[in-house]
């Protein structure tokens, strides 16, 4: 096995080409209203489970009704025929994950629409859906993968996807690209080398070796800090490199990439890539998240911090705004992954 080089790399896990992304939500608080995610199924399989997450739920008397439903090829929205459906009551800032009264039986690429409204709305019904807001230019998956709302008259395209994931039969959790999937976000985090934790991250396991050869992430660098990829052993420095806050383009908010010497990273081994302020403060964006593969890199890439270098916590729930700039990969010649395994994007390995 040899990991190759493939010119200009790729960001993993992939950002959404928004570097602050919004906490948003569909609202439901009128008899007849609907929010959907209108997607394509990302493998041949049986459909068995649904993965959604609420923000602020006020009252809900009779539960959610969750539907697939077949989306109107004139209209690209759903066709409002209920098919596999389930119930489920639901209370504020909850990720649930819901078993559908029956499966279905789907083909990679297939369009299908995952749909939530009130089962039976009673008076006063609030419940809203979390979701995160994007441009259309900025996603690369954004025409493909877009969300809906309908106003108790019609539908109507909306600027907003719905944080959600999919579970088939076969007991795999999946996502819809490398930019959607049960992630919401969870506002800022601001720090310095005086506070408790002094440095944040993600840690990551990759599910096959690969070439890393830098760190993206959101930072509001109105001072210095350092982005550093730590070893298995949380501790040794595999490569860093440091930010001057006037060396930069803009004033806010934005993707940040640090480039080091190349270093060959092996499967299923955890790594940690972390910022390092300085004494003055930085801040950086942070997720909500789903610990089950249905988020873009998987479930092992999630929130780590430490003090002082005394030892990484980790949060399975959470996740910085922040990856690896990956530029090789192993090219499987004799023997490594086997044939027709999976990663959590979805695609092939080797």
């Amino acid at each position: 096995m040899t990991i190759q080089d493939w010119p200009g790399g790729l960001y993993y896990p992939d950002h959404s080409g928004d570097p602050t992304p919004s906490a948003v939500r569909h609202i439901l608080d009128a008899d007849g209203e609907k929010c959907a995610l209108i997607f394509q199924c990302p493998k041949d399989g049986t459909l068995t489970d649904v993965v959604f997450r609420t923000s602020v739920v006020a009252q809900d008397t009779n539960g959610l009704k969750i539907s697939f439903q077949t989306v109107d090829v004139t209209t690209g929205l759903p066709d409002g025929v209920v098919d596999q459906s389930v119930v489920q009551a639901v209370a504020s800032n909850t990720w649930y994950e819901v078993t559908m009264g029956a499966s279905r039986v789907v083909t990679a690429g297939e369009v299908l629409a995952v749909v939530i409204e009130f089962d039976s709305w009673a008076g006063s019904d609030d419940v809203d859906i979390s979701a995160l807001t994007h441009s259309y230019n900025e996603w690369h998956d954004s025409n493909s993968i877009y969300g809906a709302f309908h106003n108790a008259t019609s539908w109507a395209v909306s600027t907003m996807n719905m944080a959600l994931g999919l579970k088939y039969s076969d007991a795999s959790y999946e996502s819809f690209g490398p930019a959607s999937g049960t992630l919401t976000a969870a506002g800022a985090l601001t720090f310095n080398s005086g506070d408790t934790p002094d440095e944040y991250g993600n840690v990551i396991t990759l599910p096959s070796p690969a070439r890393c050869c830098g760190i993206w992430a959101s930072v509001d660098a109105d001072n210095d800090f350092d982005l550093v990829l730590y070893d298995s052993d949380g501790s040794t420095v595999l490569g860093t490199t440091s930010f001057d806050k006037d060396i930069k383009y803009g004033s806010s908010y934005g993707v940040l990439l640090a480039r080091f010497d190349p270093v060959d990273l092996a499967k299923d081994t955890e790594y940690r890539m972390a910022i390092k302020p300085g004494a003055s403060d930085i801040r950086i964006m942070r997720y909500f998240m789903y610990a089950q593969n249905t988020t873009p890199g998987g479930a092992s890439c999630h929130l780590t911090s430490q003090t002082g270098g005394g030892g990484w916590s980790e949060t399975s729930t959470e996740r910085i705004v922040m990856g690896l700039l990956l530029t090789g990969f192993d090219d499987g010649v004799g023997g490594g992954a086997a044939s027709g395994a999976r990663n959590p994007l979805g695609g092939p390995i080797g």
